[in-house]
């Protein structure tokens, strides 16, 4: 063997042996947290298909996600069991919303409906929590699950988490404006896939390494589709008229809403956050946001990749709306 073969084959193997204690390091460690990424996936192929709000947690549910397990109950919702029928002198706050009301990647007993609720019991107020949040459901989804299925609970107040992608379109969601135009929005993964492409995804699938450079091309390449949204778009359309519906039902029962922002004052200039916030502006619905540090400190998060709040955000999360609670009469 000549002295060049000798060379590339100490060459190449170096290389792997690199790139093996690499992928050992990034499994391991997982810096950025792109493991997320895979277990999203994961959840969402968990998830049952439903008319009208798309879809929903499989009833006793108990899976494990990113170290945490998701349990749900007899209504697939993660939290502690409930009858459909409200408790005679009980009073009942419901939290609407996606995967910041589901808890993700957070313990269920850090999550901030549940730490809302032992406070609540510390005090011995007759308020039952019951958190409806389902990953990734939209204002639309929440709206069709609330109607259909939550204001049977005979809920007292309605709290309301609207996120960054809350007027994203869902299949089976009862679009109401421009549902054909709005279903070809709907993101679903690429099925007719070059062979470049499904090499290169099974890598991505089967390596912590390739995960970081996808992460990377992601980064660098993905625009926000919501950064110029305005009144005029139909996803906002839709989006306003779910709101509009959801607000005169808890209008005509008596329940009192109470709308978050899951972003800061300082953001207002974000185009989806000023749509709600100028909603409610000229509704004159009184409307609430969350402390800056919540959004602009990493050690509220779960990891770089996932801006999912951990369990310290979660008790920040917890005390503001506690905090909220006690301004009103309830």
């Amino acid at each position: 063997m000549s002295k060049v073969h000798k060379t590339f084959l100490a060459v190449f193997f170096m290389i792997i042996f690199s790139f093996l204690l690499l992928e050992i390091f990034l499994r391991i460690t997982d810096p950025l947290g792109v493991e997320y990424f895979s277990e999203v996936v994961r959840y969402f192929n968990k998830l049952e298909k439903k008319e009208n709000y798309s879809y929903i947690h499989p009833i006793g549910m108990n899976e494990k996600f990113q170290n945490v397990f998701i349990k749900t109950n007899s209504f697939g919702l993660r939290g502690q069991e409930f009858t459909k029928s409200k408790p005679l002198n009980t009073k009942r706050l419901l939290i609407l919303g996606d995967s910041v009301v589901l808890g993700w990647g957070v313990d269920y007993e850090n999550t901030f409906s549940r730490l809302l609720q032992t406070q609540l019991e510390k005090e011995q107020t007759n308020i039952e929590v019951i958190p409806i949040g389902v990953s990734s459901w939209n204002t639309r989804t929440e709206y069709e699950y609330f109607s259909r299925v939550a204001i049977d609970f005979d809920p007292d107040i309605l709290l309301l988490i609207i996120v960054g992608n809350d007027t994203d379109p869902k299949d089976n969601s009862n679009i109401e404006i421009g549902k054909e135009i709005l279903e070809k929005l709907v993101y679903r993964p690429p099925i007719n896939q070059n062979i470049f492409k499904k090499t290169w995804f099974k890598l991505v699938d089967s390596s912590y390494f390739f995960r970081h450079i996808q992460y990377g091309i992601k980064i660098l390449t993905e625009k926000d589709k919501n950064l110029n949204a305005n009144q005029q778009d139909m996803t906002w359309q839709d989006s306003c008229l779910a709101l509009q519906k959801m607000i005169k039902l808890c209008e005509e029962n008596k329940i009192l809403f109470m709308p978050f922002l899951y972003t800061d004052e300082e953001s207002s200039y974000k185009s989806i956050f000023s749509l709600y916030r100028n909603f409610f502006i000229e509704n004159k619905i009184s409307f609430r946001t969350f402390p800056t540090y919540l959004f602009s400190e990493l050690r509220y998060r779960n990891s770089i990749v996932d801006n999912h709040p951990n369990s310290e955000g979660h008790k920040i999360i917890a005390e503001i709306i506690y905090q909220n609670l006690q301004m009103i009469s309830y």
